[in-house]
């Protein structure tokens, strides 16, 4: 499957900025445009995506869908979360339907004014180039980057991640990210096509009758408790 092109005469995908020359007025070759957009698309995935912010407009190639994983299911997550522990980890997923990347970014966002923080990030997926994951777009956003992979489609998992969960509000929520307007997002390409995100489900975690100080505590252990009873009945 196809979908946006990196081609200046796709005038949906709006990838091809219109540049004059500076020189003669006139504008720059076709050619020369799709070259400048794919050298720079390129060079953000080698540079670790710090964001592509490359206007991505239509509507048709959104396809693909992302989704965090809080319980360990692999699907996406219908109720919130009672957490038991202050960090709290999900499965970072795609579904790519029939369109078959080579490069791939997902961005998780944690929301503004988060009482989550970004501890670490593992990757699943192989067979490609990975990028160390990125935080530099701020402590609201954790990227999973990738290149040089074969055509790959379906349903795949890309990473896991655990956050810190702060109690003072006892809740936190992270969500993929796919609005193009809100770079950096997350995108498929291959060669000089892309595919866009149509959905995304997120992770909620709800601390429960939690107060601050001991907010997510696992509950008291009892076996000892039991134990001890069990085996007095045989004094």
């Amino acid at each position: 499957m196809k979908c946006g092109t990196l081609d200046s005469t796709n005038r949906r995908s709006k990838l091809v900025p219109r540049v004059r020359s500076t020189t003669s007025g006139n504008r720059i070759p076709a050619w020369k445009r799709r070259w400048a957009v794919q050298r720079t698309l390129a060079s953000y995935f080698l540079a670790g995506f710090t964001g592509v912010s490359i206007a991505l407009a239509p509507t048709d190639c959104r396809a693909a869908r992302a989704w965090t994983d809080g319980n360990g299911d692999g699907l996406p997550d219908q109720t919130s979360i009672q957490p038991f522990l202050q960090d709290v980890s999900v499965g970072v997923w795609i579904d790519t339907e029939s369109y078959a990347f080579t490069q791939f970014q997902v961005w998780i966002s944690l929301g503004s004014n988060s009482n989550l923080s970004f501890l670490s990030g593992t990757y699943v997926i192989s067979g490609g180039t990975l990028n160390p994951v990125n935080t530099s777009a701020g402590p609201d956003r954790v990227g999973f980057t990738g290149y040089g992979f074969p055509p790959q489609h379906g349903t795949l998992q890309i990473a896991n991640a655990t956050f810190h969960l702060r109690c003072r509000t006892r809740n936190g929520t992270v969500n993929p990210v796919i609005d193009l307007g809100d770079a950096p997002y997350s995108i498929l390409l291959t060669g000089n096509s892309y595919q866009a995100f149509s959905s995304a489900s997120g992770t909620n975690w709800v601390c429960n009758g939690c107060c601050e100080k001991n907010c997510c505590d696992p509950p008291a252990p009892t076996e000892s408790k039991s134990w001890g009873l069990i085996k007095g009945l045989y004094r």
